[in-house]
């Protein structure tokens, strides 16, 4: 049988505990519903009887189909704290936090995701994911890296640095979406309901003025160097490329310096393509005129 605190019918009834003290407590309102329920392993339920988590685990329970632990304060100006600690001591489980006008606060520069440990100390700790208090998303990381935002560090011979998959078959899919204040700039989509991936730039007339044909690439092209070199790192030779320091002064926009001395140079060879095509229209354009001239 269960203890029962009762609160009693009237204002002048006293508070009652009825029972014997070898059950569950009970905390019941007027008429007898039970509010709130304590049982012998202390564990609290709110609304609800505690679920028996096992040996050592307590649970603080809310009952109903919608429910939500709350901690209110009336003030608006006021602010919510709360702290969580592990057998009371100040070590990596405590967090501290409030929330206020600007939203969810916990103290410490991180909030970490824990793939592994056994014990509550730092040092033992795998951190998973960590959200810093920068804003950065780290993945298998505790630092970024490049300044970037969101930051995955990988074991190539074991997993990949992002995976984008798409569950529900839907044709041109957008896996990656490129956005700027709002607006897309480019994505890597499906190619309609087929297995190929187009990787998009924007290319739209109303964002270009000044438009005319191109000049002659032809005589630029054939002062570009195509080189056969070995990369300095993998053991990997190959046949045909470009050395960005020496394809720069020949075609624009094709080659990103580096900022400072230390920076590598990057070059985009898809960006070739319209040089490429113009040289290729050129070249047309020749023969047209000599097959006209020899009368083919």
């Amino acid at each position: 049988m269960a203890s029962i605190i009762n609160a009693g019918t009237t204002t002048l009834t006293p508070i009652q505990i009825t029972g014997d003290t070898s059950g569950i407590l009970q905390l019941q309102t007027n008429g007898g519903t039970t509010a709130v329920t304590i049982d012998t392993s202390q564990n609290v339920g709110v609304g609800v009887t505690p679920s028996a988590w096992g040996s050592g685990l307590k649970a603080v329970e809310v009952g109903g189909s919608n429910s939500y632990f709350a901690l209110n304060n009336t003030s608006a100006s006021g602010y919510v704290y709360w702290n969580m600690y592990n057998n009371g001591t100040n070590n990596i489980t405590k967090q501290t936090g409030y929330i206020g006008a600007y939203g969810l606060n916990i103290s410490g520069a991180h909030v970490w995701f824990n793939g592994s440990g056994t014990t509550s100390t730092t040092s033992s700790l795998t951190q998973a994911m960590t959200l810093d208090n920068s804003g950065n998303l780290l993945v298998g990381t505790t630092s970024a890296v490049l300044s970037g935002k969101l930051t995955t560090s990988f074991a190539g011979n074991a997993a990949n640095g992002a995976t984008f998959n798409d569950t529900t078959n839907d044709s041109g899919a957008g896996f990656v979406i490129f956005s700027l204040s709002g607006t897309a700039i480019g994505n890597i989509s499906r190619v309609g309901a087929t297995s190929a991936v187009a990787y998009n730039t924007t290319s739209d007339q109303r964002l270009k003025s000044n438009i005319a044909d191109s000049q002659s690439v032809l005589d630029k092209l054939m002062d570009v160097k195509v080189r056969q070199y070995d990369w300095t790192e993998g053991d990997l030779h190959q046949d045909y490329g470009f050395i960005a320091q020496e394809l720069e002064p020949v075609l624009s926009g094709i080659v990103t310096k580096g900022k400072t001395d230390e920076d590598l140079w990057q070059l985009d060879y898809s960006r070739l393509t319209p040089h490429l095509v113009k040289a290729i229209q050129e070249l047309s354009a020749k023969v047209t005129a000599l097959e006209a001239k020899v009368g083919v």
